[in-house]
């Protein structure tokens, strides 16, 4: 993923005082990857970054792997508001 989807992606950040707490990276309306820092989790910066995104797309696509399911909720819940 790193090596294919992210060099191609539009990538967008959220910082402060120099830490970098998370990002989310999209190739055109597809969702690459959305990374939060883990001490940083359930603070409400994972839903910045999609409102951010979602806010110039008709839609958002992605592709769920088996392995992170129990996030899959966060993620869907986000995307149909």
């Amino acid at each position: 993923m790193r090596e294919k989807y992210i060099p191609m992606s539009d990538t967008y950040i959220i910082e402060d005082n120099n830490h970098l707490y998370g990002f989310v990276s999209m190739l055109d309306n597809y969702l690459a990857a959305i990374f939060i820092d883990e001490k940083f989790q359930k603070k409400g910066l994972g839903k910045s970054l999609l409102e951010y995104v979602k806010k110039d797309r008709a839609y958002i696509e992605l592709k769920v792997f088996k392995k992170i399911l129990g996030h899959i909720t966060f993620i869907l819940i986000m995307a149909l508001r």
